[in-house]
């Protein structure tokens, strides 16, 4: 669900109100305002079979609160400057973590998520600002980038502004996520067994690499035309 400027045009923060008429795995980029309501645009993560992950690579490294607010690639000075670091940043599992998530708690409705550096970005950490829309959704949603369904995270829609250009006319990218970006943690919980020879480390693995497929999606449209790999 995205927002445009505009007087009919919703804001990031409100313009979420429909997000649970679509699914989890919906996004949705509108460039300048328009009268019709947005289409949803599928997105769709490449699942791997039975692959193993790495721990290099796409691994999450130790970040600073400086390094935090250079990786955001859709904030400007002022709201790079004013964002708060997660306060547990100095004891946080990295290894464990394939992005970093975490809510402003001095900007009501302001979070922040960073991704590991990719070889398309010269493994520079990049990082999204995201507003919460006012809006929830009135069933239980389902985060779009771990796709959990077991357990009791709050879901909420997040937009983000996209980069450059677009988003100094309006353009947004949103998308369901869990409220607190539990994400990393749920997908490594150990899935029960399926069926008699069930891989069930093969299985949470797999969950691991569609979640950082999705996320890395998820910023590149962001990105846009900004993304230069």
């Amino acid at each position: 669900m995205t927002a445009a400027p505009g007087d009919r045009a919703r804001s990031p923060d409100s313009g979420a109100a429909t997000a649970h008429r679509h699914t989890a795995a919906t996004l949705v980029v509108v460039v300048g305002p328009s009268p019709l309501p947005p289409r949803p645009l599928r997105t769709t993560a490449r699942r791997p079979q039975n692959r193993r992950l790495s721990r290099t690579g796409t691994a999450m490294l130790p970040l600073d609160p400086s390094a935090l607010r250079a990786s955001l690639v859709n904030a400007s000075r002022k709201e790079a400057s004013d964002m708060t670091p997660p306060p547990d940043l100095g004891s946080l599992d990295w290894e464990q973590l394939d992005l970093l998530g975490w809510r402003d708690p001095k900007l009501p409705r302001r979070a922040y998520v960073v991704l590991p550096g990719h070889p398309d970005d010269d493994d520079r950490p990049r990082g999204v600002l995201l507003r919460q829309a006012e809006a929830v959704p009135r069933r239980r949603a389902q985060c779009a980038w771990c796709q959990d369904v077991t357990l009791p995270n709050d879901v909420v829609f997040y937009a983000a502004r996209r980069a450059g250009a677009a988003g100094r006319v309006g353009a947004t990218v949103g998308t369901l996520l869990c409220r607190d970006f539990e994400c990393s943690r749920n997908v490594r919980v150990l899935p029960p067994l399926a069926y008699e020879g069930f891989d069930r480390e093969a299985a949470r693995q797999q969950r691991v690499a569609v979640l950082r497929e999705r996320s890395r999606a998820f910023l590149l449209a962001v990105l846009g035309d900004e993304h230069a790999g």
